[in-house]
């Protein structure tokens, strides 16, 4: 039987620490993210109708989150940022893209209650009776405050016009986390990817025996 070379023995020893440490408490495992189903709503709002807002994950007294909603000509929705809360943004999005942090990438439009570098004051959506459109949101309940970060809370609607109204089939929000438009899906957490860096090490190990 031959010896280990060093290579080898570094990979076996960090596998070991890294189980170890997951085992032991250390390193956290890689848990499912809170996600909020049927968040968002469109209704009333301090008198104001419609709204779009979220409605389970607010913290009352010390948050808000709400776009008020137009309807200028038939089928047409314009949204405009209603709260002056804690800074948030409202922008649309198709299925499967990652709503985080990086949503001002390529040149995104989106509407916020404050100077986020690159915002409007407002966008128009156009529907077809019965035809939804995806709409992405970012709530800045994460610290440090007014910094756009991945500790924030990120969400996105179907957003569908029923012919006469706009409502809002389903929604969900990510705690402190990203998430995929449409789906329940988050992206991993720290120690999600410290366990998919060891399981990579191990399948290298064994290709090396």
């Amino acid at each position: 039987m031959g010896f280990f070379s060093w290579s080898t023995l570094m990979s076996t020893r960090i596998i070991f620490v890294a189980t170890s440490l997951l085992f032991t408490g250390l390193i956290p495992a890689t848990a499912k993210a809170q996600v909020i189903q049927d968040d968002a709503v469109i209704g009333p709002l301090f008198g104001v109708e419609p709204v779009f807002h979220l409605e389970k994950t607010v913290q009352p007294g010390n948050s808000l989150f709400g776009i008020e909603i137009t309807n200028p000509a038939p089928g047409r929705f314009t949204f405009s940022a209603f709260t002056i809360a804690e800074p948030i943004a409202f922008f649309p999005v198709e299925f499967g893209e990652l709503i985080d942090e990086n949503f001002r990438d390529n040149g995104r439009v989106f509407l916020s209650n404050g100077d986020r570098g690159s915002d409007v004051p407002t966008f128009s959506l156009d529907f077809d009776p019965l035809e939804s459109h995806y709409v992405g949101y970012w709530d800045d309940l994460g610290l440090p405050f007014d910094v756009i970060n991945a500790t924030d809370n990120f969400g996105w609607a179907r957003l569908t016009f029923d012919g006469t109204d706009l409502t809002v089939s389903e929604s969900a929000t990510a705690v402190g986390r990203g998430i995929f438009a449409g789906t329940l899906t988050t992206i991993p957490e720290p120690s999600g990817m410290l366990l998919l860096a060891a399981s990579f090490c191990s399948t290298a190990l064994r290709r090396q025996r």
